[in-house]
């Protein structure tokens, strides 16, 4: 069973560029349940690691915002380099997944997670979009499919 991130970014002209990421690659065993299990738990975490690291950015930049009194970065890539990283980490082992997921929709402009259909569809699917311009959207979605290519949800 594999379980895919697709990432499709489309400009104000409506042109779109993807990205797939290979998360994850179930070995079949003998229990269908239980790859499904490892699969939509692979899924789960790297939401929550891309979700972090989202955060972290949109913190950085909201905190070297100008805003007409400083003049310097809060956070200068000189003092370290790896601030994200590290409030991506923090986020990690110091927030629950429900926390973390919320902080993501309330950090930015516009994003949400896409209702699915039903709650068995949410399982095994996760689908994700935010304004990252005027016009410009990023889709982000999760899919589990056996390996040969097969929708989980078929």
């Amino acid at each position: 069973m594999l379980v895919i991130r697709t990432v499709c970014t489309t400009d104000w002209k409506g042109r779109p560029d993807h990205r797939v990421v290979l998360i994850a690659k179930i070995a079949v065993g003998a229990h269908e349940f239980e790859d499904r299990v490892a699969a939509v738990a692979a899924m789960n975490e790297d939401i929550l690691k891309w979700m972090v690291v989202d955060i972290a950015s949109q913190e950085l930049l909201a905190m070297n915002e100008d805003d007409g009194w400083h003049t310097e970065p809060v956070v200068s890539p000189d003092i370290d380099e790896n601030w994200e990283l590290h409030r991506a980490s923090s986020l990690l082992i110091t927030k629950t997944p429900d926390a973390i997921e919320k902080m993501w929709a309330d950090t930015g402009e516009a994003r949400w997670e896409m209702q699915a259909q039903d709650e068995f569809s949410r399982k095994f699917s996760r689908k994700f979009v935010e304004n990252i311009g005027d016009s410009d959207i990023c889709t982000t979605v999760y899919h589990l499919l056996t390996d040969d290519l097969e929708s989980v949800l078929d």
